[in-house]
């Protein structure tokens, strides 16, 4: 019984212990910009270099990028037009434990192309050698290809929402943002609080993520908090406003918030027992 014991837990640690080779791959740029015209052709070369310990097999592979709701980028195939634009050079190869080659892509963008910002994910993947085990890896450079055009800038607020009855001097929003234009908006803005009479209470900026990408949705929860401030009860309104684009224009929302704070509640209930005690009270003297 000792014996199948002691082989059990050699088998056990023997697994932990065995280990794939480790096969490092890394590119070079991980991100890049072209700008180009309709009609023009245009090149760009990765760089692909194996750092492991064995030979891998390389595959170029090209994808379309997107943002995700929450600012990050989905790599997938047909996200857009743009993909369609682009041929490589050769196949797959094998590329040696400790060495380089780099992988053309050409780019040839139709008359009929749509002006602004298209978005590619350039790179390759790996395998290991016919006949050995390895784990398959891909890597790609982030591509921004501006077609020269009209640039049309344009985000719009689909929605600003609060919670309408809030008790506590946290305040959340929920936000979503849309890129109706053809090019990728930075962002920066403010949100206001306002009281009945539309005067500025206080307002606060907020991060609202880096470069929205042409056509993206991102979908963000900013929180306001007063922190020490007093703050009265009562109806107030939150103003979003957001600059964007290199021309700095403006989209604006507005959502009402009702302020009912705990201890106003407690005031309010006090409040009623008095009168309710009061009016007792004269009743009893009457009689």
């Amino acid at each position: 019984m000792r014996y199948f014991r002691k082989l059990y837990w050699i088998i056990i640690i023997s697994g932990f212990l065995f280990v794939l080779p480790v096969k490092a791959l890394t590119i070079s740029p991980a991100k890049a910009l072209i700008t180009t015209e309709r009609g023009d052709k245009q090149n760009l070369s990765i760089q692909v270099y194996n750092e492991g310990a064995e030979a891998i097999v390389i595959e170029p592979v090209v994808l379309g990028y997107r943002q995700s709701r929450d600012g990050l980028p989905l790599l997938d195939q047909d996200i857009g037009p743009a993909e369609k634009w682009v041929v490589f050079s050769g196949s797959s190869f094998e590329l040696s434990a400790g060495g380089e080659q780099s992988v053309d892509f050409e780019i040839n963008v139709p008359e009929d192309a749509y002006p602004g910002s298209h978005y590619l994910a350039l790179g390759v993947k790996s395998s290991a050698p016919t006949g050995q085990v390895g784990v398959a890896s891909q890597l790609a450079c982030l591509l921004t290809l501006q077609v020269a055009g009209t640039a049309v800038e344009q985000l719009d607020i689909n929605s600003f929402q609060s919670a309408g009855v809030v008790w506590y001097k946290d305040w959340t929003f929920q936000v979503r943002l849309k890129n109706n234009g053809n090019v990728e908006l930075p962002l920066s803005g403010v949100i206001k609080i306002l009281d009945k009479k539309d005067k500025i209470v206080d307002e606060q900026e907020f991060y609202f993520g880096n470069q929205l990408l042409a056509g993206a949705v991102r979908n963000l929860t900013p929180t306001w908090s007063w922190g020490e401030k007093w703050l009265w009860p009562g109806i107030y309104q939150a103003e979003l406003v957001i600059d964007y684009g290199l021309t700095r224009q403006q989209s604006i929302s507005n959502v009402n918030i009702v302020y009912i704070p705990v201890w106003s509640l407690i005031g309010v209930v006090f409040l009623l027992v008095v009168i309710i005690g009061l009016i007792y009270f004269l009743k009893r003297k009457r009689k």
